[in-house]
């Protein structure tokens, strides 16, 4: 058995961007390869926890006026979430009323109260891009149209989310929270393949494995600070999880593509991300 070590580095891409590289092999490429191993995959953690599909918060004034508060796109903490989407929320607001955002110590869930007098509503509005913003529920406002009330079976808001002057979610926020999938033209060709269908229970539709991702190679779950980075190395044979390739011929080319728990692709903000792969042959 002889094995060949292959270093991938987007930044060295044939085509692509840097969170999606598409790598050319030379010569005759990655003849009759009979599987492949994970060594290492190195990303920087330069993607933002708030971007263009989760930076609007629509809500409804004191005065009843549709609007919506806008976050500027980046890395926030929780802390610093708060502050900033209650002075969006006061600038929004056509009257200049005070937002405030807190987190209760005991149940970690959040409650938003403006200081007026008059109540305001939280409202299902779309958001400038004509889709819905992810927004409310990292925030723990489930949205789940169509499924009970607005807000979901479970009231994602204590008693009812229009006309008072504060309201408490009923979930724990997940800014922090996120998963990485890097996905790999390398994963089709395998028995392994992740896009393989299962059957559901009786009476429902088939599901893909991976949450409805397809061809993964590896899975993070972000617990890294903002600058840092997601690393897989591996350290012992035990580790080791082979991928069969039995039936390719050549490999000619390589492809790489990073996506978050939205099914959203991953922007690294022009940053390279390494992946170590040895073939088996």
């Amino acid at each position: 058995m002889t094995e060949v070590k292959y270093i991938l580095d987007s930044q060295y891409r044939y085509s692509g961007t840097s969170n999606s590289p598409t790598f050319s092999i030379p010569d005759s490429g990655i003849v009759n390869p009979k599987g492949f191993y994970i060594n290492k995959i190195i990303i920087p953690h330069s993607f933002y926890n708030i971007h263009e599909k989760n930076r609007y918060f629509a809500f409804t004034d004191v005065l009843g006026v549709p609007v919506y508060a806008t976050l500027a796109i980046g890395e926030y903490t929780l802390p610093n979430l708060l502050i900033e989407l209650g002075t969006a929320m006061g600038v929004a607001d056509t009257s200049g009323e005070v937002y405030t955002w807190t987190q209760s110590t005991l149940t970690k869930k959040l409650t938003v109260t403006v200081t007026g007098a008059t109540g305001f509503s939280i409202t299902p509005l779309l958001a400038p891009t004509s889709t819905p913003s992810a927004l409310p529920k990292i925030l723990g406002m489930l949205n789940v149209p169509g499924v009970g009330d607005q807000w979901g079976d479970d009231n994602a808001v204590t008693g009812t989310y229009t006309g008072f002057v504060s309201y408490t979610f009923n979930c724990v926020p997940w800014v922090a929270v996120r998963t990485v999938y890097v996905k790999s033209s390398l994963v089709s060709q395998s028995k392994f393949r992740s896009s393989a269908l299962v059957n559901a229970l009786p009476g429902t539709s088939s599901f893909f494995i991976g949450q409805g991702h397809q061809d993964i190679l590896h899975t993070f779950h972000v617990n890294t600070l903002y600058g840092g980075e997601l690393k897989f190395i591996e350290s012992s044979d035990t580790e080791r999880v082979v991928y069969p390739l039995e039936g390719t011929s050549n490999i000619t080319n390589i492809s790489f593509s990073l996506w978050n728990s939205n099914w959203s692709q991953i922007d690294l903000n022009g940053r390279p991300f390494l992946a170590e792969l040895t073939f088996i042959f």
